[in-house]
């Protein structure tokens, strides 16, 4: 890559047409360097030595380390930006130097003819998304970004006016409109990545569509997504053609772990875009620049794993809002991208959406009576979120508290006193996901994680007049929603690990201190949030498996032993569970699997679960529950 080897091959005219956004490539190799060199790493560094050792062993790392540097002393190096070469080895590159180097990478990368910003409702229903200057520019670099927007300049929609969105980007067919130029009928496949701002992801490969010849048309199978999940304003991708030819089953291994790697980069990218404030021009041109920056660091570590020259071509793309929306408007709801290799081969993808409507905030109630039937749904008077609604009992109130809707991370609180809902007031504290409530004593406590990108928790009080100032927990991080429940004097929390760690933590607070996370016995993980609630004189845990079934799980706590695991006897998720005791009973609520939107209640009397069951109720994420004298209360986006 450094020494010119293989210069002409597709996988280095893309690192080379890329030089600019190739920063984190070089900001590795620096790093690999320098930790040979037994140089400290800034926290960028490790970040990303501690990403490409899950896929290159620590001496082959070091070497490449030591011929960039190699490099570096023989001058400028065409596959990597002067900002990073240009820094000695004693020094480190950090989160700081990145930033400033931003601006230039911003400016370079919008100018660049395989990057494109579309308005789709400005193109005719059954126009085509790429032009012709974009087509000859995607064979020239290897590689295209596009962002699709509903208008550029037009704002995004308020904050606190949105609810999250379910969207399905399916895979629905491929046409070869040029097979490659060698001899023996191309096998292609295709390696998919996506997050959103709604902390979706989805990852994967698909198989080999084989003896594929120029006018052939292959169908995807059945349910195979680009990305399937919650958006709220912003769902960045990445997709990949390939060509088998003989890549081994480890690099495949690798391509999946490094497509997943890049599915939760997209979702915390899609969360950024959301947080970037109103200049949407701006916006789309950081949006650009960080999808090339982290497809160039994509690009470089399946370079190091494969001699194989069998990328294709490769696409990132973003889509906001209103983009998605105007595309499940077009005909079949189906639009096509073009992915022209040149030599390698020419094909057009076909994606359909499910249909998509913006009903709004759509923040919504569904109460349970004594009886056990549920009533109708209501809605809120006033408030928005496109996270989980958390609900808890206190002073003669059942409370509410949500993240704000779009681009507002701040809380909401709101609160019913059995004859109608307050207005939201909004709080100061600020969350990029959903906050938890419990009762201890005589207040009510609140935990939410906190904006930044470290992951930090914060808790705080309110004693029926005002809320607390937030304080940092003294250890622990996610970035998903806590759970919270109290029990027998003690206040219990719960979370999944930051990052790609599926592990579940719990704390407790005795009314002075924390005791600090700890792993749960067992090992327990869960892609999503658990949930926790007080039942009898025990603890108990739901909580997804870390599986690709939805399957719940549960355990109990008694304050010293924990039960151990046990399934569910029905019932599935691809979100976090509720869980909240009322009237003797133990009810668990839960969004469907896949795309099944109802939610699903069961029960446990102290001796089994019950089937769940259907309720009239649908959202695209998980509800929230909490009791309020003799009725339990549910509330959800709709």
């Amino acid at each position: 890559m450094l020494s010119g080897t293989r210069s002409h091959s597709r996988a280095a005219r893309r690192l080379r047409m890329n030089r600019p956004a190739n920063v984190l490539v070089g900001a590795l190799l620096h790093a690999a360097d320098r930790r040979a060199r037994g140089l400290e790493p800034t926290d960028l560094e490790q970040r990303l030595l501690d990403l490409v050792g899950a896929y290159l062993p620590a001496d082959e790392l070091a070497a490449f380390g030591g011929a960039y540097r190699d490099a570096v002393a023989r001058g400028p190096v065409d596959v990597l930006p002067e900002s990073i070469t240009a820094v000695p080895p004693e020094t480190g590159y950090g989160l700081e130097d990145l930033r400033a180097a931003l601006p230039a990478i911003e400016e370079h990368v919008i100018a660049q003819p395989n990057v494109r910003v579309v308005d789709v409702t400005a193109l005719d229903e059954d126009a085509q998304i790429d032009d012709e200057e974009f087509a000859a520019a995607l064979v020239e670099y290897g590689r295209g970004t596009t962002i699709l927007t509903g208008a550029p300049g037009r704002q995004t929609p308020g904050a606190g006016t949105t609810a999250a969105l379910p969207v399905q980007l399916r895979m629905h067919a491929f046409h070869c409109q040029r097979e490659s130029g060698e001899a023996t009928r191309d096998e292609i496949y295709w390696a998919l990545a996506s997050g959103s701002d709604g902390r979706a992801k989805t990852s994967h490969k698909t198989r080999e569509y084989g003896a594929t010849s120029t006018g052939d048309w292959h169908t995807f199978d059945a349910n195979t997504f680009l990305f399937n999940g919650s958006v709220e304003h912003y769902v960045s991708c990445e997709v990949q053609c390939w060509e088998a030819d003989d890549s081994s089953g480890g690099f495949y291994n690798s391509l999946r772990a490094a497509l997943g790697d890049f599915a939760e980069a997209a979702l915390d990218l899609s969360v950024r875009i959301a947080e970037a404030g109103d200049n949407e021009s701006k916006k789309a041109a950081g949006w650009a620049a960080f999808l090339a920056i982290g497809a160039g660091l994509l690009n470089a570590i399946l370079g190091w794993l494969t001699n194989d020259d069998d990328l294709v071509v490769e696409r990132s793309f973003g889509y906001d809002r209103a983009a998605l929306v105007a595309l499940s408007a077009r005909p079949n709801r189906e639009f096509a991208l073009l992915f022209d290799g040149g030599g390698g081969g020419r094909h057009n993808l076909f994606l359909r959406t499910n249909p998509i409507v913006d009903t709004g905030s759509g923040l919504r109630y569904i109460s349970l009576d004594s009886a056990g039937v549920w009533g109708s749904s209501g809605a809120f008077p006033s408030g928005s979120t496109g996270h989980t609604p958390a609900l808890a009992a206190y002073n003669g109130k059942i409370h509410c508290l949500v993240r704000g809707g779009g681009a507002n991370l701040n809380l909401h609180w709101s609160s019913f006193d059995g004859n109608g809902w307050c207005t939201f007031t909004q709080l100061s504290h600020t969350s990029t996901v959903a906050p938890a409530l419990a009762v201890l004593g005589d207040k009510l406590y609140a935990v939410h994680r906190g904006s930044g990108a470290t992951g930090t928790l914060y808790w705080n009080t309110f004693d029926g007049t005002r809320w607390s100032t937030p304080a940092a927990f003294p250890s622990g991080a996610t970035d998903h929603s806590p759970a919270l429940a109290a029990l027998n004097g003690k206040l219990y929390c719960l979370v999944r690990g930051a990052g790609a760690n599926q592990t579940l933590f719990i704390n407790s607070f005795d009314g002075t201190r924390w005791s600090g996370f700890t792993a749960l016995l067992g090992g327990a993980a869960s892609p999503t949030s658990p949930a926790v609630a007080a039942f009898g004189d025990k603890l108990h845990i739901v909580h997804r498996g870390s599986g690709t079934t939805g399957t719940l799980y549960w355990n109990t706590f008694d304050g010293t032993n924990w039960s151990g695991y046990t399934a569910l006897p029905s019932g599935s998720t691809d979100h976090a569970p509720a869980l909240a005791a009322a009237n003797g009973t133990l009810h668990c609520l839960v969004r469907g699997a896949g795309a099944n939107r109802n939610l699903h209640w069961s029960r446990y009397d102290g001796t089994r679960w019950n089937t769940f069951t259907a309720l009239n109720a649908t959202s695209p994420l998980a509800p929230g529950l909490g009791p309020f004298h003799t009725t339990l209360f549910a509330a959800y986006i709709s």
